[in-house]
């Protein structure tokens, strides 16, 4: 018999209460209080009194939906997307984009002093960007049918998988609208199902699509071995200018995560290259890199600030295609990356390569394992720049980076609670210099942060 946990507080769902927001969780909700009990409103704001429905009810806190603001925080504007609040996609448009960066900082500094034990650590202010719209160059979109039969595209809706329909996200590449229309009126007027996911029927599943500043790479994730007519989804998406790659991906599983290994070209390359200052990137369409271009040239300059000296030993770990490594390259006399991906981990020799580096050595592995057989080499870095995903660095790396006690590292998080955890044990041998976060994903509740380390000798 399975045992659920006591509820001892009078909250029950469908109450309508009146409450004070006194602060935004870490996915940007409202937070009030009711007998001690947090309750999580999306749509929220710090200051405001609010009217408010419970619909959610767990022993120890609740979740709400905004039935009304009573009393307007001064930083509550309207959000221009006309799908926000039902698409999943932002958490904060209805926030000023000034105070959006305030709290992004609040959030990193309270996570370095709560989880992290270190509030006396410099955050510097958020670097933000003068547009915070039209950024995201790779998108994954859902496909399903609407009430109509007529076939549309969206994200899901909080907590759900059901597609809201959207004319254009104002936070993606405005291109990729163009791509999204063009593929939505292929799959009406060839009559290609789409997939259900309840009973793991249809076609069609999502559009997967990266830009760069010259070029448009789009794969069609289907749950078939073949899409019919496919020849002609060519020719609608060869009339978009800047195309120049079309695919398929194969995904019969029961996942929404792309599953990437089955892929079949249909025109071009699906390859897509990016250029920072005079380095160039290329890397897979389908691969990780990061989305937003324009924050990534000010990641780059913040991580030439950080490591400034020449480092006759670099190790670049979690490295994607290179990016962060092989834009300190010049000043480095032997760079080691690893990649757990094969893939990535090809692309970031290539483009060693191609900008002209030969003292680059990328392995593909885990992060823990190839370290460790470095350092039974003998090699010892002076500096080691870590990249983690979101979850952070496993507990073998941290004491691993603790035992090689390289002069420097860097640490780019993702994540303000898994950095703020990582960095309290690392603060045993290392000191914190300063922390700057970065705005990748603005008018989300997500946040880049770059951390700069050096041994504490005594």
């Amino acid at each position: 018999m399975t045992r659920h946990p006591r509820i001892s507080h009078s909250l029950r769902v469908g109450m309508t209460l009146d409450v004070d927001i006194h602060d935004l969780g870490h996915s940007g909700e409202g937070v009030a209080r009711i007998e001690g009990i947090p309750i999580f409103v999306p749509g929220g704001l710090v200051g405001e009194l609010t009217t408010i429905r419970i619909t959610t009810v767990f022993p120890n806190y609740c979740r709400g939906s905004l039935v009304s603001v009573l009393t307007k925080s001064p930083y509550r504007i309207g959000p221009p997307c006309p799908v926000y609040g039902e698409c999943g996609g932002c958490q904060l448009q209805h926030l000023d984009y000034g105070h959006q960066l305030e709290w992004k900082r609040d959030r990193v500094r309270n996570a370095l002093g709560g989880i992290g034990k270190l509030p006396s650590v410099e955050v510097r202010p958020v670097i933000g960007m003068d547009d915070p719209f039209h950024y995201r160059n790779k998108v994954l979109v859902p496909l399903a049918r609407g009430r109509d039969g007529v076939a549309v595209a969206g994200f899901f809706k909080p907590g759900s998988h059901d597609v809201v329909p959207m004319n254009g996200c104002l936070i993606q590449d405005s291109r990729f609208d163009s791509v999204i229309e063009a593929i939505l009126s292929f799959l009406d007027r060839h009559q290609v199902s789409v997939y259900d996911e309840q009973t793991h029927t249809g076609i069609a599943r999502s559009i997967l699509a990266r830009a760069s500043e010259a070029e448009l790479a789009v794969y069609m994730i289907i749950n078939a071995d073949r899409l019919p007519e496919s020849d002609q989804l060519v020719a609608a998406l060869r009339g978009i200018p800047e195309i120049s790659g079309i695919g398929l991906i194969v995904n019969k599983e029961r996942t929404n995560v792309p599953v990437t290994d089955h892929q079949q070209g249909l025109y071009g390359s699906l390859d897509v290259t990016s250029r920072f200052g005079s380095l160039t990137l290329t890397s897979p369409a389908h691969s990780f890199f990061q989305v937003n271009y324009r924050q990534t040239e000010k990641l780059l300059q913040t991580l030439k600030i950080a490591a400034p000296e020449f480092y006759p030993v670099v190790f670049d770990l979690y490295c994607g295609v290179g990016t962060l490594g092989l834009s300190i390259a010049a000043q480095c006399g032997r760079l080691l990356g690893n990649e757990i991906s094969p893939i990535a981990t090809e692309y970031a020799q290539k483009n060693a390569v191609q900008n002209g580096f030969s003292n680059c050595t990328f392995v593909a592995g885990d992060a823990a394992t190839v370290t460790e057989k470095w350092k039974a080499e003998g090699v010892h870095p002076d500096l080691v720049i870590v990249d983690p995903p979101r979850k952070g660095c496993s507990p073998e790396m941290v004491q691993l980076l603790m035992n090689l006690r390289p002069h420097q590292i860097v640490y780019v998080s993702c994540d303000p609670a898994t950095l703020a955890r990582d960095l309290r044990m690392l603060a045993v041998n290392y000191a914190v210099e300063w922390v700057q976060p970065i705005d990748m994903f603005p008018q989300t509740a997500h946040v880049e942060s770059v951390a700069v380390l050096r041994f504490n000798a005594s």
